[in-house]
């Protein structure tokens, strides 16, 4: 900046020169330089001791001869401090300055204020590590707090969840405009998760936030496919069924099966468990039409039922024994090989 003149007083003037370093994004301050001059006015000279005071950070006061004439200048002092600086930069340095002592009483005086500079923005401060809230089986609310923005407004956030804590395993992840808590969905059931943030300004991104781990919840099962059906006898049957599409996040422990010979299953209802396929059907009723549905149970529980599959049990007949009746399979010969067979009984109007 160039240098500011006071009033001449006594044909002597004071002038003060101030600047500044220029600061940089990491800059919490700067360097402030200070300079007092004094100059005689065109049509005189002094040739006297004389005494000036500079009021402000760094000041102090001195004594010269002053031998000056025609105009000329002298620089009286240089002073040179740290300023703190802001973003705002509503930060001001005021040095002011006088003069006494001169042989024809002068005493001119001068004040000069200087506005510091504003520090210049850079990208902010890792928000906090986020945390996860109103967690369900696919889904989690994350909320975190800024960090430092550094000079210039928050625009963006940006997210991540990933299987792993190295984040090389990214399932779900958001670049969005705003700075808000953010509901992420669609995560896999009773996993661990893992979930960083990170803040956007006009310079750029932050780091990323630390990390935080959570687990989703488990579900019941969906319901298996529709059962298979073989082997069926008068009095057994075995059942097949595959996995459920979606276990519910957890180790499927058990599976139910449940027969009945109404299709509401109410009536001859019962039901048995297996670990895995198939699983067989015992001590049903021969000529009977049966209905079978499975279900998968985990640590959640039981899960939902399946379809329903359809299956006829093939006709007994009873022997005794001499001492109670027993029940009986009908074979019938076709020539090459014996085949089970489904016995009826007429009624006089149909067979049953």
């Amino acid at each position: 900046m160039a240098i500011t003149w006071g009033s001449y007083d006594g044909h002597l003037r004071l002038g003060i020169d101030l600047t500044t370093s220029t600061p940089s994004t990491s800059s919490t301050s700067v360097t402030v330089t200070c300079k007092l001059y004094i100059q005689c006015s065109d049509d005189f000279d002094f040739d006297d001791d004389q005494t000036w005071t500079l009021s402000g950070n760094g000041g102090g006061s001195g004594s010269f001869h002053n031998s000056l004439a025609n105009g000329a200048s002298k620089l009286l002092e240089t002073v040179t401090v740290s300023a703190a600086v802001d973003y705002d930069g509503t930060g001001t340095m005021t040095y002011s300055a006088r003069l006494s002592g001169a042989f024809n009483g002068a005493s001119p005086t001068h004040s000069r204020t200087i506005t510091l500079p504003k520090r210049p923005p850079s990208v902010p401060a890792a928000p906090s590590v986020p945390t996860a809230g109103s967690i369900t089986a696919t889904s989690v609310n994350l909320t975190w707090s800024a960090g430092a923005t550094n000079g210039a407004a928050l625009d963006r956030n940006a997210g991540q969840v990933s299987r792993n804590s190295g984040f090389t395993d990214v399932i779900a992840s958001w670049d969005v405009e705003g700075w808000a808590g953010r509901t992420v969905t669609g995560l896999p059931k009773g996993t661990v998760l893992y979930a960083r943030v990170r803040a956007h300004n006009r310079v750029g991104w932050s780091s990323w936030s630390g990390t935080r781990t959570f687990t989703t919840a488990i579900t019941t099962p969906s319901g298996p496919g529709l059962p298979g059906i073989s082997d069926v006898g008068p009095t057994s049957a075995n059942v097949t069924w595959n996995a459920p599409s979606d276990t519910g996040g957890a180790a499927i422990t058990n599976y139910e099966i449940q027969r009945a010979t109404d299709a509401g299953f109410t009536t001859n209802v019962a039901s048995v468990t297996d670990p895995s396929s198939p699983g067989a059907l015992t001590g049903l009723l021969p000529g009977t039409i049966y209905y079978v549905r499975t279900r998968a149970i985990n640590a959640a529980g039981s899960g939902a039922w399946s379809t329903t599959a359809t299956f006829t049990t093939l006709s007994g007949v009873k022997v005794g024994d001499g001492t109670t009746w027993r029940d009986a399979i009908v074979w019938v010969g076709n020539g090459s090989s014996w085949v089970l067979a489904l016995v009826k009984v007429g009624n006089g109007t149909a067979w049953k």
